[in-house]
């Protein structure tokens, strides 16, 4: 910074001492000196004076970089010599958002985190010299206008900034690391699922770092670098991310070095999945088969607050339609031929149920569309659709005289029901049979006799 300072005086320097010459047989050459003096004077002044580059963060719209999980937007806060630190929500949050906050600290006091918060990652920098914690919360549209942390001891200086992401499930790994002098190591991780967001933290004693620099990781998109105050009693935060397509290890990542404690973190924040399932995979032409879509986690947790639209399809499909199973809450819009709409609902609690009618035999399999969403490979069964075939529901033997007999002859798929219903009696002996009757919820519909046969030969 002194080189930049004393290269932006050479050239205003030259210009007074032209001024000098020029002035020179009008003006007292003592006054002259001490006019250059003062300009000279007010320029250096006017150069240190002025401001840091502006913050990437506070950022209300981060660019969207077309990964399952996005970085939406950003607040920040700055504290000097306090015992708390209040960040602003980000505008425009939506229930299901992940909401994650940083606060690096320049002592190692314990923080107490506020209602709804969930310490993720937490981290004491080298030597008990500062501290550096992760906060998370799956946003509810209950959110308060900010939120406050607090820490004991005496007043402190700290740098916090909260993040709004969208497409995340809130499940995830992390891992922390802390050092002294050199670079700061974001450790490696396991990233458990695809197309996770690696986010990478780091935060110094001090004011080690320069102000959001263009880059702070190669290969890392920056979220944030800056410091409570431009003293060297400040503290400084950092954080940048990337997506990784794959599951597996996220690898170490290295800040820029410096001379003072660090710690640093590493979260691999894991996308929201769509899963279809079926109670089993067979159906026929002439019946329909529940299809339920699941919007869940990684360990099958339905995401309850998804209020989304999808787009359905399936293959094989001419002719085929979706409809409501009968506890839908949302909006079913059938396209035909096996496309369709579905805007959930918050009652829907993430999982969605259809019955899907097909009158053409083969595999079929269904599809999902959502944003850059797709459903997820390892939860998609195939459906293989087959003709009309007769079923044998129940049968029933009674020895003895005249009597009545009863045969389980309801379908227990619900959907499968409203198929026609034949029932043969077999019997010993010259009496008909008077009357058969098929119970629908306690009422006993008589049935209608087709075909009798009597065999007299014995």
């Amino acid at each position: 910074m002194p080189g930049v300072l004393l290269l932006g005086l050479v050239k205003p320097v030259r210009l007074i001492r032209e001024m000098f010459i020029i002035l020179q047989q009008k003006l007292m050459r003592k006054r002259l000196r001490r006019a250059a003096a003062a300009l000279a004077c007010l320029s250096f002044l006017s150069l240190f004076a002025a401001p840091e580059a502006e913050a990437a963060c506070p950022n209300p719209s981060f660019t969207p970089l077309g990964n399952l999980v996005e970085l939406v937007s950003c607040t920040e806060s700055k504290a000097t010599g306090s015992n708390n630190i209040s960040v602003a929500v980000p505008a425009s949050v939506n229930p299901g958002d992940v909401l994650v906050t940083v606060v690096a600290r320049d002592d190692d006091d314990a923080m107490n985190t506020p209602g709804g918060w969930i310490a993720v990652s937490t981290e004491i920098m080298d030597n008990n010299d500062g501290f550096l914690g992760v906060y998370a919360r799956i946003a509810t549209g209950t959110e308060a206008g900010s939120y406050n942390w607090t820490w004991g001891g005496g007043g402190e200086d700290a740098y916090a900034f909260m993040m709004r992401f969208t497409g995340a499930s809130g499940q995830g790994s992390f891992g922390s690391n802390s050092g002294n002098g050199g670079s700061a190591q974001a450790p490696a991780v396991t990233a458990n699922a695809d197309n996770s967001l690696i986010l990478r933290i780091a935060g110094w004693d001090r004011r080690q770092q320069p102000v959001d620099p263009a880059t702070i990781i190669s290969g890392y998109t920056t979220i944030t670098q800056d410091r409570s105050r431009n003293s060297n009693a400040a503290v400084t935060g950092a954080a940048v991310y990337q997506n990784q397509a794959s599951a597996g290890s996220t690898g170490t990542a290295n800040f820029p070095a410096s001379g003072e404690q660090w710690a640093a973190i590493t979260v691999a924040a894991e996308p929201i999945e769509f899963r279809f399932s079926m109670p089993d995979l067979n159906a026929s032409v002439c019946s329909s088969q529940e299809v339920t879509l699941s919007v869940t986690d990684r360990l099958g947790n339905p995401m309850t607050w998804f209020t989304g639209e999808v787009t359905l399809s399936a293959s094989n499909a001419s002719g085929a339609s979706w409809a409501d199973a009968g506890a839908l809450n949302g909006t079913l819009n059938d396209l035909g031929n096996g496309d369709a709409t579905y805007q959930f609902s918050a009652s829907d609690n993430g999982v969605a149920t259809f019955t899907f009618t097909n009158s053409n035999t083969g595999a079929t399999n269904f599809d999902l569309s959502y944003g850059l969403f797709s459903e997820n490979p390892a939860f998609d069964p195939t459906l293989v659709i087959t003709e009309c075939a007769g079923e044998v529901l129940g049968q029933s033997c009674v020895a003895g005289f005249s009597t009545s007999i009863t045969i389980p002859a309801q379908e227990a798929v619900v959907t499968d029901r409203g198929r026609m219903v034949l029932m043969a009696i077999s019997l010993e002996g010259t009496s008909d049979v008077t009357s058969a009757t098929f119970d629908v919820g306690g009422s006993n519909v008589p049935m209608t006799q087709i075909y009798e046969e009597h065999n007299n030969n014995g």
